[in-house]
């Protein structure tokens, strides 16, 4: 089974990551965000069409294109939320960027792609 969803656990697991290789901030720092990401941060709306990728000998890659559109609820690490999601979308979110998965956009609400 895939998890395919635009989850916030999903993408800001892979930005702290992301952030831990570059070095603004060490794994205690990002199990404390991402503790705080867990409670505080919700998808509030996404569109999204599932697409599956054949990578030859049998192997398939799964995911999604779209927008998803998240809300943080409680704001004391707004800010170190913002500087992992912007790392991870310029140096590449997840590990599949050579294949061109994993592509992200990082804009503010008022941004948002109309449906």
């Amino acid at each position: 089974m895939y998890d395919v969803t635009p989850s916030p656990r999903n993408i800001l697991k892979s930005a702290l990551k992301t952030a831990e290789r570059l070095g603004p901030w060490g794994p205690a720092e990002s199990r404390r965000f991402y503790r705080w990401a867990y409670a505080a941060v919700g998808i509030i709306d996404y569109r999204v069409r599932l697409v599956t990728t054949s990578l030859g000998g049998g192997w398939r890659a799964r995911g999604f294109v779209g927008w998803a559109v998240y809300r943080a609820f409680e704001t004391s690490m707004l800010g170190e939320m913002w500087r992992a999601l912007s790392a991870a979308a310029d140096f590449g979110l997840g590990a599949n960027r050579p294949l061109g998965f994993s592509a992200v956009r990082i804009t503010p609400l008022e941004d948002r792609p109309n449906g």
